[in-house]
């Protein structure tokens, strides 16, 4: 999480944040900068306040605790709330692949080292696309956590988006979730403003959000120059490379409701 004088970046896992950090670091780690009102009224520089912060990690029980830069709304403070709150949202297709080819599984215990994976995979820890999302949604703790009290068949990538950009998250998991209340887009009044930049279009976002808090042209243009880095997925490849039909089924009924959110708030799919 980035905490500036005028925004907030929560740091949503696996949708180019390091790139976006690097481009926010670039601009802020300079001895000063220049915003409009200064600009037309004051015209001098001033120092500007930009921390990144790690927090408690809240979402996932065996790693609770640890400090992560991944914090959620609610963990912001309320009177950063009152900022400008930015963020980066990606296709949960893409998520999934991208969470794959990182084999996380391969550094750390947390999620797929357990005796299911391991009879039904002999190959195990080798595991195909659709034999990782198969185990990730077996297993996976954000739907396994006896915090929650799920009464709707989702997935991980629905439970963690609603964690990540509710104002009350356990309540909308434990009480509110249904049918009715994401398809009737009721939801939307328990989400704070958010400017959502797509990994589609991650520079022209980036400078869209920064030039309407204040930043100048000159300030901002080198990101349309920048390299994102951590690519997870090789460009010669797309989505349909990974997901055979049965997955992709499976995928699009798990997350249905995160994919309405997608649509209703023009995200990327």
């Amino acid at each position: 999480m980035i905490i500036s004088d005028d925004f907030v970046f929560i740091v949503y896992p696996k949708t180019a944040s390091a790139f976006t950090r690097e481009a926010f670091d670039e601009i802020h780690n300079k001895p000063f900068y220049i915003k409009w009102f200064n600009r037309i009224f004051k015209a001098f520089y001033y120092p500007s306040k930009y921390q990144r912060i790690r927090v408690p990690k809240l979402e996932v029980h065996n790693r609770k605790g640890q400090p992560t830069e991944h914090g959620l709304y609610l963990q912001v403070n309320e009177e950063d709330q009152k900022k400008r709150v930015f963020t980066i949202c990606r296709s949960p297709f893409d998520r999934l692949v991208s969470l794959y080819t990182f084999k996380d599984w391969l550094r750390t215990d947390e999620l797929l080292i357990d005796p299911y994976t391991k009879s039904k995979y002999p190959n195990y820890p080798e595991l195909s696309f659709d034999q990782y999302v198969d185990a990730l949604y077996k297993l996976n703790p954000l739907i396994q956590d006896a915090k929650f009290n799920l009464k709707e068949d989702i997935g991980p990538l629905t439970v963690q988006f609603i964690l990540f950009y509710f104002k009350e998250p356990l309540k909308v998991l434990n009480e509110k979730l249904s049918d009715d209340y994401i398809y009737q887009n009721k939801f939307i009044e328990d989400m704070p403003e958010i400017f959502f930049a797509k990994m589609s279009n991650l520079e022209e976002d980036v400078i869209t959000f920064l030039k309407e808090i204040g930043y100048l042209e000159d300030q901002v243009k080198f990101i349309r120059a920048k390299k994102q880095t951590n690519k997870s997925r090789p460009d010669s490849k797309s989505k349909d490379d990974y997901y055979s039909q049965e997955t992709l089924d499976f995928v699009n009924h798990k997350e249905r409701y995160l994919l309405h959110f997608c649509k209703i708030l023009n995200l990327d799919l």
